[in-house]
């Protein structure tokens, strides 16, 4: 099980933490539950049927964080996994500097 941050969200929660007067404190920037590699895989898989992944039961997520104080005192909406890793796979099969181990 993994926890995931769009660094996009990570840079903006920055920004807002720095400019809005009501910021105090930490602020957890991830998603809220886990996110099992076999529901990335299964995703990837759909998005990009020329690569193998490996192909295992999609496990359930579980809570992990509780993000609302980021989302109630900076205003902080995160990026969809799915959106953060489809992005991340086209960055970087484009740039030809990662393609799956499986093929």
């Amino acid at each position: 099980m993994d926890r995931v941050a769009d660094v996009r969200d990570v840079a903006r929660a920055h920004i807002l933490a720095a400019e809005l007067p009501q910021a105090k404190g930490r602020y957890i920037v991830s998603s809220a539950d886990t996110v099992p590699i076999s529901a990335m895989y299964n995703y990837l898989s759909q998005r990009f049927p020329r690569y193998k992944y490996p192909t295992k039961e999609v496990e359930p997520s579980k809570p992990f964080f509780d993000v609302s104080k980021v989302k109630k005192e900076l205003g902080l909406s995160f990026t969809p996994v799915h959106e953060s890793l489809q992005d991340a796979a086209n960055s970087l099969y484009s740039l030809g500097i990662g393609t799956p181990a499986y093929r």
